[in-house]
């Protein structure tokens, strides 16, 4: 729960920080590439800095931003941030993240991600840790909390 509290804070301070876009929702993955596969679920934000319309008029990045997330599994737990860059369809995710479980220290390693969506949509997760490597295909839906620095159902 402390964590979902959390995750609503920085939400709030990131939209006061002229985000155009903020995007929350539930993740699902199957995870493999270690001697166990499983399946993890989690809930992630996305804020978005600038947005396809900002890029066909007057700046010349693409829209980027950042997620912030945390995962679970029987026993694992995952908290991680990537910068992401990419149109609404298509993008790319590059962060860190951060593992543990009750039986073993915390370990940091490497995140990063392809996707595809709108609302709903897959993507392509690889984390890299100093001891193992976890290759986890997903799905998720995110529904606009904001856009255009207001909120986006009222």
């Amino acid at each position: 729960m402390k964590k979902i509290i959390i995750l609503l804070i920085t939400l709030t301070v990131a939209t006061k920080l002229c985000s155009q876009a903020i995007f929350i929702g539930p993740t699902i993955h199957y995870n493999f590439g270690s001697e166990k596969r499983y399946f993890s679920y989690g809930i992630e934000a996305s804020v978005w800095v600038n947005d396809q319309i900002d890029v066909m008029f007057s700046n010349p990045f693409p829209p980027y931003g950042f997620d912030l997330g945390y995962e679970w599994s029987k026993g694992e737990k995952y908290i991680y941030s990537e910068f992401q860059i990419g149109v609404p369809e298509i993008g790319t995710s590059h962060g860190i993240v951060m593992q543990w479980t009750n039986e073993t220290p915390k370990k940091f390693g490497y995140q990063g991600s392809v996707w595809c969506a709108f609302f709903v949509g897959a993507d392509a997760r690889i984390r890299i840790f100093k001891d193992e490597k976890i290759f986890a295909p997903g799905i998720f839906a995110k529904v606009p909390v904001c856009y255009n620095n207001k909120p986006f159902f009222w």
